[in-house]
């Protein structure tokens, strides 16, 4: 899987067998053009050599081919093209844990034998763990993630990382006491939300 990045590229234009726009909108044999790092435009092939002609006052025949007016077009064939992918929900600490703790135990079985195996891990091991989660998710195409952390110990590997998102604090475990203040529905003045990465 090739991820797009913002800035990775001087090439304007690319293309795909399908472009997923959102889950009602897939273009055939479609392109995007990006200016900036910023996509501004997305839709066929042929639109694509239209809006080309326009902007560079050249007939749209000449510009069938392996660029577009004077832009390259970076293909990739049979694949798709789509937004980042969003992990709500993830634990990038307990990384270092997978397949470690079995699940016949009922859930309170299975999160004692978590935090078991969390506590005879380590610090070095739990890091690598989670330097290697969020490297997978970010190859995988997750751009944005909730992390939620009972250590603390992700924040700033994701700092580091090429993901966006916010970071939670996961009172199960912890031994910091739960608040008596009533759950608001404003962002965390201090974790907002972003579409940058992890600052």
């Amino acid at each position: 899987m090739k991820v797009i990045r913002p800035g990775e590229s001087a090439h304007e234009f690319h293309r795909a067998k399908y472009i997923l726009v959102n889950p009602w909108n897939i273009i055939e044999n479609g392109y995007l053009r990006v200016k900036d790092g910023i996509i501004v435009d997305v839709g066929s092939k042929k639109t694509a050599i239209d809006h080309s002609a326009v902007e560079t006052g050249k007939h749209a025949s000449s510009l069938q081919g392996a660029s577009i007016g004077s832009q390259h077009v970076i293909d990739h064939g049979s694949g798709v093209i789509m937004p980042a992918l969003v992990n709500a929900h993830t634990h990038f600490e307990l990384s270092a844990l997978h397949s470690l703790i079995p699940f016949d135990r009922g859930f309170n079985g299975w999160v004692r034998e978590l935090l078991i195996q969390r506590e005879q891990c380590g610090d070095y091991l739990l890091k690598q763990g989670a330097w290697k989660g969020v490297a997978e998710s970010a190859a995988t195409g997750t751009g944005f993630v909730g992390e939620i952390s009972t250590l603390g110990i992700t924040k700033d590997i994701l700092k580091l990382s090429q993901l966006s998102g916010i970071c939670f604090n996961e009172y199960l475990g912890s031994d910091q006491p739960f608040s008596d203040q009533p759950f608001s529905d404003q962002p965390f003045s201090d974790q907002p939300f972003s579409d940058q990465p992890f600052s």
